[in-house]
């Protein structure tokens, strides 16, 4: 292990501060994207609440100035508020609502979140994902 860890550069200083500059590439883009959007007064939502997903909105300082709501399909969630940030938490199927923006914190799961909401694809919802896996 420690052999592959030299060979890909684990124990370079250079590896992180490459690994840094392209967060903060990252960050300038989400940050550019959600302030350019909430200019415009197009509703922005958070897609789920997950751990990953509120360190994010909080390295990236995305509250409630530009998110209206977390939608989150855990119950345990309902009512609490995104830690940092305090962005409300609602329950997916309880909630009524509908975006012009899902700002999607559950990026992982792409491919499953964009299958079940098809039909707010075809309505002209669009799902954001702020972390390109190739990014990193």
């Amino acid at each position: 292990m420690r052999k592959s860890e030299y060979t890909e550069g684990s124990n370079d200083f250079s590896t992180y501060l490459e690994f840094a500059q392209r967060i903060e590439r990252m960050k300038e883009t989400n940050v550019a994207y959600i302030k350019e959007n909430k200019s415009k007064d197009r509703r922005i939502f958070g897609f789920g609440a997950p751990a990953k997903g509120n360190t994010l909105l909080n390295y990236f300082g995305i509250g409630t100035e530009y998110v209206d709501y977390l939608v989150e399909k855990n119950q345990l969630r309902n009512g609490l508020y995104s830690p940092g940030m305090h962005i409300p938490i609602v329950i997916e199927d309880e909630f009524d609502k509908t975006p012009d923006i899902y700002y999607v914190l559950a990026w992982n799961f792409k491919k499953e979140i964009l299958a079940k909401n098809k039909h707010l694809l075809g309505k002209g919802v669009e799902f954001y994902f702020p972390v390109n896996p190739e990014f990193l």
